[in-house]
């Protein structure tokens, strides 16, 4: 929400959700202190309330990032978290837009649903399929592919984030806003405290990078907040992480934990 807002930005006024205030009664809420002058709002909807979610707000352009063990407390099944998610659909308008990760292993039922409510579907990735693809990263430059045209820039954000700043480019295609302009905006973009944020400290006379990730966890950040920690400190030795628990993976949530033995030891 962060980078579309800035991305955005340029173009009018933009109001955002705020906190965590993705619940139903939070989102009705914030929307009613929205400047009702501004161009755009932006809105997380929490899954567990998307139906609702969806009938309050009526969203002209929907993105779906992606599909993850995050909420199998509430659906058990990744196939059961994708329908959920798709039920922001419900009450959008036919013509209205969809920005999807291509990548995601349950694609096919998200874009089945989103099919049936007739909405335009943009989707990014690293599939060959995608509208906006990215071809490579990187230490220094991002190429991507968009429709056929090929784009290069620079960004020091990591991969995972990366790939989610392609959804500010797909919501630019369908808002008809120039690329060049979004494509400068994330090459500025920076992660948010909390959501990946890089310092540079001294402790004991000696350069410390501290990566600050700890807003949230799901076996599929776990394993991206450690690929970041592994490429900001190449050296095994050099590297410490602090990991907490990953609350709401419901009964597979032991095993869960346990699997990240793996890419720990990688």
């Amino acid at each position: 929400v962060a980078r579309l807002n800035q991305a955005l930005s340029s173009y009018g006024g933009v109001s955002q959700t705020e906190r965590n205030l993705n619940v139903l009664i939070g989102i009705a809420s914030i929307m009613s202190g929205f400047n009702q002058n501004d161009s755009y709002w932006l809105l997380e909807m929490a899954l567990g309330e998307m139906l609702g979610n969806s009938e309050v707000v009526k969203p002209d352009i929907a993105i779906v990032t992606s599909i993850s063990e995050a909420h199998t407390a509430e659906v058990p099944t990744l196939e059961g978290i994708a329908e959920q998610k798709s039920l922001i659909f419900e009450h959008m308008q036919p013509n209205s837009h969809v920005i999807i990760n291509r990548d995601i292993e349950q694609f096919e039922i998200i874009e089945k649903k989103a099919k049936s409510k007739n909405l335009s579907i943009i989707t990014y990735g690293y599939s060959d399929n995608s509208e906006i693809r990215l071809k490579n990263i990187t230490t220094s430059n991002v190429k991507i592919e968009i429709r056929g045209k090929e784009y290069n820039y620079k960004t020091t954000l990591p991969d995972h984030l990366i790939i989610n700043s392609l959804a500010v480019l797909g919501v630019m295609l369908a808002l008809q806003l120039p690329i060049e302009a979004a494509i400068k905006k994330i090459e500025i973009f920076q992660p948010l405290p909390g959501r990946g944020l890089l310092r540079k400290v001294k402790f004991n006379d000696k350069d410390i990078s501290v990566i600050s990730d700890a807003f949230n966890a799901s076996p599929k950040s776990m394993r991206a907040g450690l690929r970041y920690l592994e490429k900001t400190a190449p050296q095994p030795s050099s590297r410490v992480a602090i990991l907490g628990e990953m609350a709401e993976l419901g009964e597979e949530s032991t095993d869960l934990h346990i699997n990240l033995k793996d890419v720990i030891k990688e």
